[in-house]
């Protein structure tokens, strides 16, 4: 299991997909409650087409728990350090934690492309951003 030091904890993730390729970059959290695992019905069709990371959120799976209670800023900047640790630049963050999350990585790097599985006209920034 890779395990990775990002901001001050150990992270869980796992890489499916085209390792050496160019495919672009998927990166899914877990929801709360759950683990990588939630996903492994989709890797399979997902890593036909993308690189596919999955990290257990700090707190959940074999991530790290420190006390809580945790922030979406804290939430956000665990992926982006992961992100940013693996050298991945440009990714769509998959979020089951909420949108709101996502919304934060976008307004913090301009490279990431907000996808949410909502249908909503707009989805704005939180003031936790």
């Amino acid at each position: 299991m890779p395990y990775a030091a990002v901001n001050g904890i150990e992270l869980h993730y796992r890489v499916d997909g085209e390792q050496n390729g160019d495919a672009p970059w998927i990166v899914l959290s877990n929801s709360l409650g759950s683990d990588v695992s939630m996903w492994t019905p989709q890797v399979a069709a997902f890593s036909k087409h993308f690189r596919v990371l999955r990290y257990d959120t700090r707190g959940h799976g074999h991530s790290a728990a420190p006390a809580g209670p945790y922030t979406i800023e804290q939430l956000t900047g665990d992926g982006l350090g992961l992100m940013d640790l693996l050298k991945i630049e440009r990714g769509p963050p998959g979020t089951r934690t909420g949108s709101t999350a996502s919304c934060c990585a976008t307004r913090r790097r301009a490279s990431v492309r907000l996808k949410c599985g909502c249908r909503a006209p707009r989805v704005r920034a939180t003031k936790a951003c």
